[in-house]
């Protein structure tokens, strides 16, 4: 990420974190009644997300998890031209849907279209962060396709880390709303906020068993600001994994690192 982005992004959280009343809603909404946390999911989740960086880097090569078969890989657009955002593998009775966070300046640049604009996927949904919603559109045909050749009864798992998390938190809000697969899992890590609280009242309605960790030290969780209008959907779980750098420099992770979250999933079980 370049130096100016991410000073941007900091500057960016910490106006959410500053905003005290929206960080205490935020935190009622966390606390809502919630299934149990499968951790050992949520671990397996970790390394799903850490392979949408390795598809990526790749050129959209890498090996599915043990058990596990490729059923899709997919591209979205943030801003420019399409890249490898994720992908669909499938075990048993089981199918992963995983989003990737950002990476190229595009991506960082979609992050900062912070306007909240009417939710046009879901009637009644209130309003959701711009950037977040143009990428998963740009997705969202290739994947309805793909779920629609997925067999009768397959337990859909939708996850991500950071922006991915994000597009996590819109998808499954899509298809509870719009396919066949009206109640999807959904984990995600590292989320910024996604929209405001009638959006956040829709998801909960549709996506009950919902689970947004998140680590305590990680900036990007406290952005967009609440003073813009936005909160976290539930179900919140917190972890807290300081390593005193944000991002993380070479092959030294940062708070918002998925090697700290899945260190943190460990310390707390």
């Amino acid at each position: 990420m370049e130096a100016l982005t991410r000073r941007r992004f900091l500057a960016l959280a910490a106006a959410g974190t500053a905003a005290g009343l929206g960080g205490a809603l935020d935190r009622l909404a966390a606390a809502a009644p919630a299934p149990a946390i499968d951790f050992t999911l949520a671990e397996f989740l970790v390394d799903a997300c850490e392979l949408t960086y390795t598809m990526y880097r790749r050129g959209g090569a890498f090996d599915p998890p043990p058990g596990y078969a490729l059923v899709h890989q997919f591209r979205a657009t943030a801003k420019t031209a399409p890249e490898w955002f994720g992908f669909v593998i499938r075990s048993g009775a089981q199918a992963v849907v995983a989003f990737r966070g950002s990476v190229t300046r595009p991506d960082w640049l979609a992050d900062f279209d912070v306007a909240l604009k009417p939710f046009p996927l879901v009637a009644g949904a209130g309003r959701a962060h711009e950037g977040f919603t143009l990428i998963y559109r740009s997705c969202r045909d290739d994947l309805r396709a793909v779920l629609r050749v997925l067999p009768a009864g397959t337990r859909l798992v939708i996850t991500g880390h950071s922006l991915g998390a994000a597009l996590a938190t819109i998808c499954a809000l899509d298809v509870a709303a719009n396919t066949a697969f009206s109640a999807p899992v959904m984990y995600n890590f590292g989320s910024p906020r996604v929209g405001d609280q009638a959006f956040v009242d829709a998801y909960a309605r549709r996506v009950p068993e919902s689970w947004r960790i998140y680590n305590t030290a990680d900036v990007v969780t406290a952005a967009p600001p609440q003073t813009l209008g936005y909160r976290h959907v539930p179900h919140g779980y917190a972890l807290t994994a300081q390593t005193g750098r944000a991002f993380g420099q070479g092959d030294r992770p940062g708070n918002h690192s998925l090697v700290t979250y899945l260190h943190g999933l460990r310390m707390r079980r």
